[in-house]
């Protein structure tokens, strides 16, 4: 790791360099070379990553299913919440009267029953 890191990083003082100098064919060469190995150490490094969760996904599979799952749905309430409607004001108010008309009705049938067993 530490080579590569090293290479990348004497291709951007030789591109440095070349820019101070204002040779910028050399620039664009040295920025080329630093781009390339940089890409390619990334690459090393994604895939290493990417081999050791899919070693621990092929070594525990209900908890990558588990965590699958979890990253579903949290990307499905996401979209939910994002693309559901908002209520009109319309809505509101009719729900608001529906939920208070329901209140009211328990309330009656309440005090009702409380009157049949007082009798």
């Amino acid at each position: 790791m530490a080579t590569a890191t090293q290479n990348v990083q004497n291709s951007v003082n030789r591109a440095v360099s070349d820019a101070k100098a204002g040779d910028y064919q050399a620039l664009k060469k040295d920025v080329e070379v630093a781009a390339k190995q940089a890409s390619q150490e990334i690459n090393k490094q994604f895939n290493k990553q990417f081999g050791r969760v899919r070693t621990a996904a092929r070594d525990n599979p209900v908890a990558a299913a588990g965590v699958c799952f979890g990253i579903g749905a949290f990307i499905g309430a996401a979209i939910f919440a994002i693309a559901r409607p908002m209520p009109t004001p319309y809505d509101q108010v009719r729900r608001a009267l529906r939920d208070g008309a329901r209140r009211t009705r328990r309330s009656v049938l309440a005090g009702w029953r409380s009157a049949r067993r007082a009798m």
